[in-house]
């Protein structure tokens, strides 16, 4: 993709360090991991993964898939968040989540409306090589702290580093995708899911919104926050008229 002739590995590398460095000081661990078994072991704390980070629905061949953990001092995981690579050729990627969906949450659906499912209209747009971001937990000690935005850049960036890809989606509530949470993460663009959630009742939701960014987008984000921090701002004063964000965490990837 010609957008990529302006891709800087160097400043992306450094924009996951930054964020690298910003969890550790707080005191988390965080490490970039390909098991995907740990991942769906229960009794090794977090949350459960959903069905489509499941081995059930998918091989997680080397180089196609990480997620990212975090443990705190005593070494228990408090944080998780999963990147899946998919190459959807001349397809949408409308038509890959649906086809997913059926697969995945057979006879869950109930009745469904006949004929094509109603969803948002850049999963009719967006094809190529796409990424998935889900799975994504902070445990409630750590919440409340803003790690959700720079937790989920960097999976961002190690997805940017990794693959260049067209587009990462994720899936997040309505409330948060109102309250900004996905934005804070770096999704630039948001639309309502539609009725596709049918199909997966027991996971989606019929108010998710889909978020997104593109290959232009996580340039300029890398971009950007190379020029912030060569020459950063004084912090905004309480007279400036800007209010604080307010603190939480998202699900960007359910």
């Amino acid at each position: 993709m010609t957008v990529y002739t302006q891709f800087d590995p160097l400043a992306a590398a450094a924009f996951v360090e930054r964020r690298h460095r910003a969890a550790e000081e707080l005191g988390l661990t965080l490490r970039v991991r390909r098991d995907f078994e740990a991942l769906q072991r229960e009794d090794a704390g977090g949350q459960a993964a959903s069905r489509l980070f499941g081995a059930a629905g998918f091989d997680f061949v080397a180089g196609r898939a990480f997620w990212v953990e975090a443990t705190d001092g005593d070494g228990r995981r408090v944080h998780q968040q999963a990147m899946r690579l998919e190459d959807l050729a001349g397809a949408s990627a409308a038509e890959l989540l649906e086809r997913q969906l059926r697969r995945l949450f057979p006879g869950e659906a109930g009745a469904p409306p006949p004929g094509p499912l109603d969803c948002a209209p850049v999963l009719h747009r967006i094809r190529g090589r796409i990424v998935w971001h889900g799975e994504a937990w902070l445990a409630e000690a750590w919440r409340g702290r803003n790690l959700a935005g720079p937790l989920g850049e960097l999976a961002l960036g190690l997805a940017l580093i990794e693959w260049r890809p067209d587009a990462v989606l994720g899936v997040a509530s309505e409330p948060d995708t109102r309250r900004g949470y996905p934005l804070r993460e770096g999704y630039h663009h948001c639309q309502p899911l539609g009725e596709i959630w049918r199909l997966a009742p027991s996971w989606l939701y019929s108010d998710d919104w889909i978020n997104w960014v593109e290959a232009e987008d996580l340039v300029r984000l890398v971009n950007f926050d190379r020029s912030r921090s060569a020459s950063p701002h004084p912090p905004r004063g309480r007279d400036s008229g800007a209010g604080a964000a307010p603190g939480g965490d998202s699900r960007p990837g359910g």
